[in-house]
């Protein structure tokens, strides 16, 4: 390689839109599993341990919507990415030319 930069906009650009694409979806598992633990919690009819853990499962909430969101930051990110490839790339055979 010798201090080259190669770099794919194309697959840039798709893992970007299929790593938000994940995001999403883990978005909405952790939404479900947390509407669970909030059922956990909040009902009589569960035990007293029952409730005990879905308070401590409760509290990687918080860290788990962040990860959801620093994934589909990172995806928007090789998008962005993959645009300013594209732009370099077509600024420099513009130059050529």
């Amino acid at each position: 390689m010798n201090g080259q930069f190669l770099a794919d906009p194309v697959a840039l650009d798709d893992n970007g839109t299929k790593l938000q694409g994940k995001a999403g979806e883990f978005r909405e598992d952790v939404t479900a599993i947390y509407n669970t633990v909030e059922d956990m919690i909040v009902n009589d009819y569960i035990s007293k341990e029952a409730v005990e853990i879905g308070r401590k499962i409760e509290t990687y909430k918080a860290d788990l919507e962040l990860m959801a969101k620093t994934i589909a930051n990172y995806g928007e990110f090789l998008k962005k990415s993959a645009n300013a490839v594209r732009n370099n790339q077509d600024n420099i055979i513009g130059s050529i030319r």
